[in-house]
């Protein structure tokens, strides 16, 4: 080859590359299902009654949200199915509000020794009962 000849590439060069390119950067992409679900988004209730649950109602500092966790009071850890099924004739929600409203109701068992205060139902408004009640009903 000598310094005068040029390489001439077909015009259509340019279009087939761009095209590979494009399969091939496709073919690469994966899924596009993320491979761990998104957390849910709590309503609004359910974020105020987050913030009463770590607040002014201070639960966390006697109950985990974590299984098999203790601090003082019993892990609400799946309290919602827990709760449903804990009365007979009482769903999870008029479970978990008596719980609040009148804390020695309903005692868990390993737990006899251990009283919740009882006057938490008297420093929430009954919004923020409300709110805690919706909040807790997610606790997986």
């Amino acid at each position: 080859m000598n310094s005068n000849t040029t390489l001439r590439i077909p015009p259509y060069a340019f279009a087939v590359f761009v095209l590979l390119l494009g399969l091939l950067l496709t073919s690469c992409g994966g899924s596009a299902e993320p491979e761990v679900p998104p957390t849910p988004t709590l309503s609004a209730e359910q974020t105020a009654g987050k913030a009463v649950f770590q607040g002014a109602g201070a639960c966390s500092t006697c109950h985990s949200l974590k299984a098999d966790v203790r601090i003082v009071g019993p892990s609400l850890h799946g309290i919602n199915d827990v709760a449903g099924s804990r009365v007979e004739g009482q769903s999870a929600e008029e479970y978990l509000l008596a719980s609040i409203i009148r804390p020695q109701a309903y005692i868990v068992e390993g737990y006899e020794d251990v009283a919740m205060d009882p006057t938490i139902a008297s420093r929430l408004t009954l919004e923020e009962i409300d709110q805690v009640v919706a909040y807790l009903q997610t606790i997986d």
